[in-house]
């Protein structure tokens, strides 16, 4: 704890000082004189009082560490016990001040034989009746773009969330401030924009200031948007002014300020500097606020002169008989139907990707095959490439199939069997999704649920698990199934 020199610190000061000046010319230095201390320069950290932190005071500086353990009416010399003095090279350092569990930090210049002194205030608050609170916050609907800065007495908090209703002092999100009574200025800012003020400070209540943006006659708003026929593929993230904004959503014609699935933004009026990005892909442009009007911007991908399109595709007779994933860049689409013929870009149906011109590499699954490879982009062309999954050559197909339930209500899902065939690559289970009263002819024609795999022989396993709906119990199947080359083996769950 720190001893409190008030009252008798003069007379302890002298006493020091007498018997540092005795202890000094009566004993002799033990070591040699290290040149270079000759033109080092002396710190002193002191305090006046606990300011709210009664414990010690620990000073880091230069990797050495001293303590603060008494206080002084009257600025103390380098050297005086009880504060932490440090004797250095010329030059500026950082230091570190803890007490109890506050810090602070700042920087000191040490001139050449010179004393150096820095008072340390903290000004914590004690639990005394003679503060209070202020807490700044915004509501969803009058919030600024982004993050608000909130500034007083030179200290600067920033309010991260809004609140639907004013807030307790001290809520997660606002700018809370603890001050002495009195009346101060604040400044806040924003994407731009700075709000100053004044707010009084009562001892021991709470006050809130609610800052309020976007509803004043300085600002207008912003839309970006995008058409289905000229969408990036993926999301658009578009920044401005440091703050990202995401469009979610495609619009058949120009869309209002407030419409959800656009990057809205509300600014002070002025000309600002943009940047969307999308699958790799970005652009740049202006864009102009007016005050009270809203301003729209469409973004263009699929149609610039940097982007090309590519198609994966299956035929009916080489189709993978499940759903195909087809992955480049990070990013998967599936193929959902097959063709007659080669389709064009946008056919629904395919897996379609938009991409700046380049080679690409492609990874495509389906039933626990993996189809590998690479397909140029061209700007301005669609290409296309078709996925063959089951030559009769090298694989074989089994389809799994059951009877109707011709018993189960028509206001009842029927309980369709999930399904799985053990491999080294696959131990999923898919479901079948439909009922049939005759065995499939054959394994392309989606009458059950199809595996295709390399010729040998596969364990199964299924289980029926929504018993509720038309049967009494649950049942469970497990067996093998031989594999054949061009072959297509039948198995009824009965």
């Amino acid at each position: 704890m720190k001893s409190n020199y008030i009252g008798l610190h003069k007379v302890l000061l002298v006493t020091s000082l007498l018997l540092v000046a005795i202890c000094s010319c009566q004993e002799d230095s033990p070591n040699p004189i290290n040149p270079s201390t000759l033109n080092s320069g002396e710190v002193i950290f002191w305090e006046e009082s606990a300011n709210g932190c009664s414990d010690n005071t620990v000073i880091e500086i230069n990797n050495q560490t001293q303590e603060i353990s008494s206080f002084a009416v009257a600025i103390p010399g380098c050297g005086t016990t009880g504060f932490a003095n440090f004797k250095l090279t010329p030059g500026v350092y950082n230091y570190t001040a803890k007490c109890s569990t506050y810090s602070q930090s700042g920087t000191i210049t040490v001139k050449a034989n010179e004393c150096t002194k820095r008072q340390l205030i903290w000004n914590i608050a004690p639990p005394s009746t003679n503060q209070g609170q202020m807490t700044f916050w915004e509501s969803p609907s009058s919030s600024c773009a982004g993050n608000t800065d909130v500034t007083i007495n030179g200290v600067t908090k920033q309010i991260t969330s809004t609140n639907p209703a004013k807030p307790s002092c001290g809520t997660t999100g606002t700018a809370t401030f603890t001050l002495a009574p009195g009346t101060y200025n604040y400044s806040a800012k924003c994407s731009g924009l700075t709000k100053t003020g004044s707010v009084t400070i009562n001892a021991n209540q709470c006050s809130t200031q609610q800052l309020i943006w976007n509803a004043t006659s300085n600002l207008g708003q912003v839309i970006f948007w995008e058409s289905a026929q000229s969408a990036c593929q993926n999301a658009t993230n578009v920044t401005i002014n440091g703050v990202t904004k995401q469009i979610t959503a495609t619009y058949s014609s120009t869309p209002q300020c407030g419409s959800s699935g656009g990057a809205a933004f509300t600014l002070a009026p002025g000309n600002y500097n943009y940047s969307a990005t999308c699958s790799g892909v970005t652009k740049t442009g202006s864009v102009t606020i007016n005050a009270n009007q809203c301003s729209t911007q469409q973004l263009i991908w699929n149609t610039t002169s940097n982007l090309g399109q590519v198609i994966f595709w299956e035929s009916a007779q080489s189709a993978c008989q499940n759903a195909t994933n087809v992955t480049i860049n990070g990013v998967t689409k599936q193929i959902t139907s097959t063709y007659s013929a080669t389709p064009q870009c946008g056919s629904s149906g395919g897996a379609a990707f938009s991409l700046p011109p380049g080679t690409y590499n492609y990874s495509a699954t389906c039933s626990g095959s993996t189809i590998t490879g690479s397909v140029t982009i061209n700007a301005n062309q669609c290409s296309t490439k078709q996925l063959i999954w089951a030559p009769n050559t090298n694989k074989g197909k089994v389809v799994f199939w059951t009877k109707g339930v011709l018993t189960c209500p028509a206001a009842l899902a029927p309980d369709f069997p999930f399904i799985r065939i053990t491999t080294s690559v696959n131990n999923n289970y898919y479901q079948l999704m439909s009922r049939f009263q005759s065995p499939p002819t054959n394994c392309n024609n989606n009458q059950g649920l199809v595996f295709t795999l390399d010729p040998g022989t596969y364990s199964y396993d299924a289980y029926q698990d929504n018993f509720i709906y038309c049967n009494s119990k649950k049942r469970t199947w497990k067996g093998t199934v031989t594999i054949v080359a061009g072959g297509c083996s039948s198995i009824e769950l009965k």
